[in-house]
């Protein structure tokens, strides 16, 4: 059983975040849920994560970005690491634009929102062929005005994606919301603080 972790009240903010979580991470949470599919693992950890916060945060919906691009990845990525975890069709991914109550109490939410980023010029990127798609969904995200107020936070836990990542985001305007976790831990205390 993990301890709850004590977070002063005045690093707690109500705003919402936006998850874009690559691979390696999304493996992680789904080893700690090994009966889940992908969708319930995440709901699940987020629920553990924000239920684990005293005081509890209030006025929070946690969305979790998702693409065509990245969704192959995660398809492939799943299988082939042997995780019991399953990725369910891309049609459900699109239909999982509802949110889901974590905590009706506190209006904590959970979200899945697929986003389409045919349009998003990722030429700039000159990392990993694979994580071209995160980069393409990072840029649409930011760039949406539907989500211009949510704070955005990339996860990966490879350095060289982070740091190549974290250049390329410099040079755009929504630069400023956007945050980088180099692990489960630190991707865990970003959304609820």
């Amino acid at each position: 059983m993990r301890l709850q972790k004590e977070v002063p009240a005045a690093v707690i903010h109500s705003h919402s975040i936006g998850l874009i979580v690559d691979t390696g991470i999304v493996l992680d949470i789904l080893h700690m849920y090994p009966d889940k599919p992908l969708h319930g693992s995440m709901l699940e950890w987020v629920s553990g994560v924000a239920g684990r916060v005293m005081p509890t945060p209030r006025g929070r919906i946690v969305t979790v970005f998702i693409s065509p691009g990245v969704y192959r990845d995660y398809k492939a990525r799943i299988g082939s690491a042997g995780t019991a975890g399953r990725a369910p069709s891309w049609n459900s991914f699109r239909k999982s634009t509802s949110k889901k109550a974590i905590d009706r109490q506190n209006k904590i939410f959970f979200s899945i929102q697929p986003v389409n980023t045919d349009r998003v010029d990722a030429s700039s990127w000159r990392g990993d062929r694979f994580d071209r798609p995160f980069f393409a969904l990072l840029t649409a995200v930011g760039s949406m005005k539907a989500w211009d107020d949510r704070e955005i936070v990339f996860a990966s836990k490879d350095r060289a994606t982070l740091s190549h990542m974290r250049d390329l985001m410099a040079k755009h305007e929504h630069f400023r919301r956007v945050h980088f976790a180099g692990d489960l831990s630190s991707c865990e205390d970003m959304v609820v603080h």
